[in-house]
C-alpha cells in the first residue's frame, strides 16, 4: 500500500494560478530519476538503473523488464507524489515522458483518480497519454482530463502489448512530468539533461 507523500496544496494553487503563458512547474518527486527509483514504486515486473536518456551523468533512467499479470506481458510503475487537485475548477492536467523500447507495446501514462485530497478513497482511472514502439527516445505527453469529483492524483506509467501472447521484454523511461501547464514551456536549454544536469540547479 502507498504512503500518501501529498505535494502542498499551495504547490499546485501556484501552478495553476496563471495569467497567459507559464513556466511548467513539475508537480512529481524525483522525475528524472536522479535519486534513483526514489518515489516510484513497482507495480508490476522488475526494474534497474541505467544510463540517463541524455548526456547527465549524475541522473539516471530506469529500465523495466515485463511479467505476466494475467495473460499479458506488463511493467508497471506509480509515483508515490500525491497531487491535490479540485476537478470541479481544474478540467485537466498535463502529463508526459520520455521511453524507448523495441518491443511491440503501448507506452502509457495516466492518472489514478482519488475523491480525497490525500490520494486514499480511489475514485477512477483517466484517459491515457500513449505511444507506440520506438527503440529511440521519444517524448509523450498531452492533456488527461479530470473528473469533477477528482481531489488528489497519482500519476501511473505501464507497458502493455500490443498483441496479446507476447514475449516478456524490456523499455526505458525517464524525465516524467505532470504538471498544469504543457511542458512543452520548460524552458529549452534544460529540457535534454536530467534535472541535476540543468543549469538552474549548478548556477547559483
Amino acid at each position: 500500500m502507498l504512503v500518501p507523500r501529498s505535494l502542498p496544496v499551495a504547490a499546485l494553487l501556484g501552478a495553476l494560478a496563471f495569467g497567459g503563458p507559464a513556466a511548467a512547474q513539475n508537480l512529481l518527486d524525483n522525475p528524472d530519476f536522479d535519486a534513483g527509483s526514489l518515489s516510484w514504486q513497482l507495480q508490476n515486473g522488475t526494474r534497474q538503473l541505467v544510463a540517463d536518456s541524455g548526456s547527465c551523468a549524475l541522473s539516471q533512467a530506469v529500465e523495466g523488464t515485463t511479467a505476466l499479470s494475467g495473460t499479458l506481458q506488463v511493467f508497471g510503475l506509480v509515483s508515490e507524489t500525491c497531487v491535490p487537485v479540485d476537478g470541479s475548477a481544474v478540467a485537466e492536467l498535463q502529463a508526459g515522458g520520455m521511453y524507448r523500447t523495441g518491443a511491440e507495446t503501448w507506452s502509457r501514462i495516466y492518472l489514478q483518480l482519488f475523491s480525497d485530497a490525500g490520494c486514499l478513497g480511489h475514485l477512477g482511472w483517466s484517459s491515457w497519454v500513449a505511444g507506440g514502439t520506438s527503440a529511440a527516445w521519444t517524448r509523450i505527453s498531452g492533456p488527461i482530463a479530470l473528473t469533477s469529483d477528482t481531489r488528489s492524483v497519482r500519476l501511473h506509467i505501464d507497458n502493455i502489448p500490443m498483441v496479446a501472447g507476447g514475449p516478456q521484454f524490456t523499455v526505458e523511461w525517464d524525465r516524467l512530468y505532470l504538471g498544469a501547464a504543457p511542458e512543452l514551456l520548460v524552458d529549452g536549454f534544460e529540457t535534454e539533461s536530467g534535472s541535476a544536469c540543468r543549469w538552474s540547479t549548478l548556477v547559483d
